[in-house]
């Protein structure tokens, strides 16, 4: 991208410059769920109807960004938490460093609420499910899920790694 951007006129260039400028002013994190704004609160926050209760669904994602692809995908019928990162002691990043406590404060709004993680399939993000489930054992109502692993579609068996072929073989579909 730099090397294009010798080639712009300075003008350009300029104008370039401050969109960008603009565009970091003007957007900001939800104070409540962590996904990007305009504003302190996100649309999906301060929902349509202030009279309705909020959906019993969170999708708990690592990034900001993850939101935006899993909504390109398969729009979610519920609310989105944005944690910030994953637990990782070995880089210092401790459960004070990620967006626990807002998640704790939203669940304890709504127990009967389903939480689904959607993070990565290594080591850090266990860890990071299995803190945050530990959280809620008070709560015999609350439900957990993860994303489903297996295959990808159209890949091929020879460019599957042994994690993602183990998981696809414990979770295996019956067929009818």
């Amino acid at each position: 991208m730099a090397l294009s951007l010798l080639g712009w006129q300075k003008n350009k260039i300029q104008d370039f410059c401050s969109t960008i400028q603009e565009v970091t002013q003007s957007i900001s994190f939800c104070e409540n769920c962590g996904c990007m704004t305009v504003g302190d609160t996100c649309q999906n926050c301060r929902g349509s109807d202030p009279n309705q209760s909020p959906c019993p669904l969170i999708c708990v994602v690592e990034k900001p960004t993850d939101v935006f692809f899993i909504q390109k995908f398969k729009p979610l019928d519920g609310s989105f938490h944005v944690l910030g990162g994953k637990l990782s002691p070995s880089n210092g990043v401790e459960p004070e460093d990620l967006r626990i406590e807002s998640l704790q404060n939203r669940i304890r709004l709504m127990p009967n609420a389903e939480i689904v993680f959607a993070l990565s399939s290594d080591m850090e993000s266990e860890v990071t499910i299995h803190f945050i489930t530990s959280l809620f054992q008070d709560i015999p109502s609350l439900q957990f899920s993860r994303l489903a692993r297996g295959m990808p579609a159209g890949s091929s068996l020879e460019f599957t790694d042994e994690l993602t072929l183990t998981h696809a073989l414990d979770h295996r579909i019956p067929l009818t």
